[in-house]
């Protein structure tokens, strides 16, 4: 992807090293059944990381840890305990979390709600200690409401750069985004339609003027009706779509150079 002006990153997913809790009922969803950490994967996927490019960020996907009261603490020392595995095996790779420091659990609808964002405050207190051993921010910033919400959605991308910086101002923040409608109210599908061209450059716009450090770009490998033809997209058909030529033309402009 360097040809294009874009870097690498490597996402492991939950089954890779997380196991379920045999005293828990699965729900059948990967990735919140999975919460025991499987010390031995985790360590040798540290140990193949140390093949990858020094400067690759590593994001470990871990959805399933509660952040209620009674269960913080559990999550931070877990959060704390994935680190220490990962980094005893391979201090080299920056290493960070998809979406859990901060709480991604904050909704756009609580933004102007003064109670709930002490909730928020609160609880990513707690996650202090992580975002310090942490060596980059991950949050996600998935298109989940249709085009109309673009203030919502500036909104919780500024309240979570803030945040961000309040818990650790001395690392970077790499925003998640998806080229596509994630369960979005306009569509009903569990993957969704591809974004407009001038949604997506409007996001683009927005984390770059914020203040982002860059942004990680995911994207299914299932078209908008998956449910019904079990279509799978493959890289060569994802880039016939509008977002990849907007893409191309903003690290043109913005003059961004692949690390």
């Amino acid at each position: 992807m360097s040809q294009y002006g874009i870097s690498a990153s490597v996402i492991h997913p939950p089954t890779q090293f997380l196991t379920a809790d045999p005293n828990v009922t699965p729900t059948g969803n990967t990735n919140t059944d999975n919460t025991v950490i499987n010390a031995p994967a985790l360590a040798a996927l540290a140990k193949a990381d140390l093949s990858v490019k020094a400067n690759v960020p590593i994001v470990l996907d871990i959805e399933s840890w509660s952040y209620g009261s009674s269960q913080i603490k559990g999550t931070v020392d877990s959060f704390t305990k994935a680190i220490n595995i990962y980094k005893a095996v391979n201090p080299k790779s920056p290493l960070g979390f998809y979406a859990g420091v901060p709480q991604i659990k904050y909704q756009w609808s609580n933004l102007n709600s003064g109670s709930a964002q002490q909730v928020w405050y609160i609880v990513d207190n707690y996650l202090k200690p992580v975002a310090q051993l942490m060596n980059f921010f991950a949050p996600s910033f998935y298109t989940r409401d249709p085009y109309a919400d673009s203030s919502n959605w500036k909104l919780f991308a500024q309240y979570n750069y803030q945040e961000c910086k309040r818990l650790n101002p001395n690392i970077p923040i790499y925003a998640y985004i998806e080229p596509q409608y994630a369960n979005s109210s306009q569509n009903n599908t569990t993957v969704a339609a591809w974004l407009e061209a001038g949604y997506w450059k409007f996001e683009l716009e927005q984390l770059y003027d914020i203040g982002y450090d860059g942004v990680i770009i995911w994207t299914s490998n299932k078209d908008s009706n998956f449910d019904t033809t079990h279509k799978y997209i493959d890289f060569t058909t994802a880039i016939q779509q509008p977002w990849w030529q907007t893409t191309l033309d903003f690290i043109k402009e913005k003059n961004i150079v692949a690390q």
